[in-house]
């Protein structure tokens, strides 16, 4: 799918929170034109939801939810937003920071005890933007021939702790997803909470 066309639709999701308090039949063809017109029925799929006030006034899925098992998409089924949790798991961090938990200069083995940093000082704010010289596991050979396979954060961490930095920290800039791998355990080993019930109580249930 094009750029322009996905933010083409972001746009108009949010557009049509604004605007519709039901869908009549006319309205809801309308949406179907546009989704229709950048989702192929045989290609990768989306699904849209328009609400009024929290309550959903409009839900379809569009395309496939698997080309190579061409499984046709379902509103009800789960995608994975990958970076997009990045900004999330930032703002836990910065909360956490905010209220005295810790501090974005804190080395991470204050709270990671035993990770290798191979003798440097890497701070959370390090890890957060990308400047801690950590290696990034989705790029490695053998991760890309064992994805199928589910493994912890844990096993991840470990997975990548004993490669070499890629450069001295806060040294140079490189997108790593292992950075977001540890900024995750980190809030878990400081709210004492798993990931996701620290995200639900903190961030989603008050928002």
């Amino acid at each position: 799918m094009k750029t322009k066309n996905y933010f083409s639709i972001i746009a108009f999701q949010f557009l049509s929170v604004w605007m519709f308090a039901q869908l009549s039949t006319t309205e809801e063809l309308f949406v179907d034109s546009v989704m229709n017109a950048n989702y192929n029925p045989n290609g990768p799929g989306a699904v849209i939801l328009i609400a009024k006030s929290g309550k959903p006034v409009f839900r379809k899925a569009y395309g496939l939810a698997s080309i190579e098992l061409n499984v046709k998409n379902k509103a009800e089924y789960a995608f994975h937003i990958a970076s997009v949790s990045k900004q999330v798991v930032s703002v836990c961090m910065l909360k956490l920071a905010a209220e005295g938990q810790l501090s974005l200069q804190d080395d991470i083995r204050k709270h990671l005890t035993g990770y290798n940093t191979h003798g440097r000082k890497i701070t959370i704010e390090q890890v957060l933007r990308h400047t801690a010289g950590i290696p990034n596991y989705t790029a490695k050979d053998d991760f890309v021939a064992k994805a199928p396979v589910a493994i912890s954060t844990e096993e991840l961490k470990k997975s990548f702790m004993q490669d070499s930095l890629l450069f001295e920290p806060d040294s140079d800039y490189c997108y790593s997803n292992s950075n977001y791998v540890l900024a995750g355990l980190i809030i878990e080993k400081v709210s004492g909470r798993s990931l996701s019930e620290f995200l639900n109580e903190q961030i989603f249930k008050p928002c």
